[in-house]
């Protein structure tokens, strides 16, 4: 093979490597699917009215999410009310309208606490008629912190580390924290309220009820126990979380 030909490779290999990139950065791809048609926000073909309507709130966590509200700053504006995105440090944009609070991952920290909180409280107080916009990208679970009444902070960041140190795989690290925290489950029946059409609120809420049913608190701490110990994560498995204990009490 000549040294043109070789050369001329690594160039295409190169362009389609860069291709992929820019496609799946977290601006373009916000673009790609929403965009904004005089009063009408349209979201991957789902139509939302700006004018007459309520606020216009954008909430969300992701190492990418800065970008991506960067995204919905550049077709929203001045329209967006308020905004709160926790990112991971130095994941940054700049914005007007929307605020980013910088915490931690993959162990989360207290700065990822209160911007959950923060943002729980700004979803729930949305009301019928307010248009909610979530983004969310790759470690928005460590990125929300809300541990459930009953658990600590440094129960769930002494957890990840654990399962960091012995090679625990995503979905592991995922269970741990969904286990430990209520703000998924709960952002998602206040954003459930606030869906615009009855059939879609019908469908956000079954979706809801069939998550409940499949993650129950009680199954995913069996599971997270199960997986504590077979990778060892506890040099005695009397140490792992108790699989009798009650679900805590939510606040």
């Amino acid at each position: 093979m000549s040294d043109a030909r070789l050369t001329r490779m690594r160039d295409d290999a190169y362009a389609i490597f860069l291709a992929g990139v820019e496609a799946v950065k977290g601006h373009n791809a916000v673009r790609r699917h929403c965009r904004v048609e005089k009063d009408r926000f349209v979201v991957d073909g789902r139509v939302y009215r700006l004018s007459g309507s309520g606020d216009v709130f954008v909430i969300g966590a992701g190492k990418a999410a800065a970008c991506m509200a960067r995204a919905i700053e550049d077709l929203l504006g001045s329209r967006i009310s308020r905004g709160i995105v926790n990112v991971k440090y130095g994941h940054l944009a700049q914005l007007d309208r929307i605020q980013l609070v910088e915490a931690g991952h993959p162990v989360p920290d207290e700065a990822g606490r209160r911007g959950a909180r923060a943002i729980f409280e700004l979803a729930s107080g949305a009301r019928e008629g307010d248009l909610v916009i979530c983004v969310i990208s790759g470690g928005g679970s460590a990125l929300l912190p809300l541990p459930v009444e009953g658990v600590a902070l440094a129960d769930k960041q002494e957890t990840t580390r654990v399962l960091l140190a012995c090679g625990a795989g995503i979905r592991e690290i995922n269970a741990e924290a969904v286990l430990y925290g209520d703000t998924e489950d709960e952002l998602a029946t206040q954003l459930a309220l606030l869906a615009d059409t009855p059939e879609l609120r019908e469908e956000m809420r079954d979706r809801g009820l069939a998550n409940v049913q499949r993650f129950s608190f009680e199954a995913r701490r069996d599971a997270l126990r199960f997986v504590l110990q077979s990778i060892g994560a506890f040099g005695n498995t009397a140490s792992a979380p108790d699989a009798s204990a009650s679900r805590p009490e939510r606040s």
